[in-house]
């Protein structure tokens, strides 16, 4: 039988611990979203405040917690915006 593997060469390298900490847990919560989901569907994602919309998806891929605080404070350290939703959308 031969061994199934994926490699993802989306980062940055980094010697930073805490940062390829995030970038693991990115990457096998990506990977337990989609074999766990049902079905999914490519919508267009509104990006006027790109560190909430960030924000909403590692919600989704369940990264909450005290336990993933390091991981979406590195993956959202480099993004502009709030957390908080835009309340200027009409």
């Amino acid at each position: 039988m031969e061994h199934h593997t994926i490699e993802i060469r989306g980062f940055n390298s980094t010697l930073h611990a805490g940062k390829i900490r995030a970038y693991v847990a990115l990457c096998i919560a990506i990977n337990n979203f989609c074999l766990n989901a049902k079905r999914v569907s490519a919508k267009p994602v509104q990006m006027d405040n790109p560190k909430f919309s960030m924000r909403h998806e590692l919600h989704r891929l369940n990264l909450v917690g005290d336990e993933f605080k390091e991981v979406r404070k590195h993956l959202m350290d480099a993004l502009e915006g709030t957390t908080q939703r835009n309340t200027n959308v009409a």
